[in-house]
């Protein structure tokens, strides 16, 4: 299950109030990190709205239901056509 977004927000808040030094390579990785859990929590909420699984999403966009799973919980990078197929589905 993909971490909430609202966890990293209060992570960042408690960090960002750590001496400036810090602060700015630990805005770095926040970044970062949305980077990599934002997209799949987007794919997730859309995917719910439209009463879909994973396997389901995975047979419109030509992927596996895992391949649907490691987007929608972050932390990994797919490839291009991954994103674009599932935009596509979805």
């Amino acid at each position: 299950m993909p971490v909430p977004l609202t966890a990293f927000r209060r992570l960042h808040r408690r960090t960002s109030q750590d001496e400036p030094s810090r602060s700015a390579g630990i805005e770095q990785e926040y970044a970062a990190a949305r980077l990599r859990f934002e997209p799949g929590g987007t794919a997730r909420g859309r995917r719910l709205e439209l009463g879909l699984s994973q396997g389901g999403v995975g047979r419109r966009a030509r992927v596996t239901q895992s391949a649907v799973a490691r987007l929608e919980a972050g932390g990994t990078v797919p490839t291009l056509p991954v994103p674009a197929r599932l935009a596509e589905a979805l």
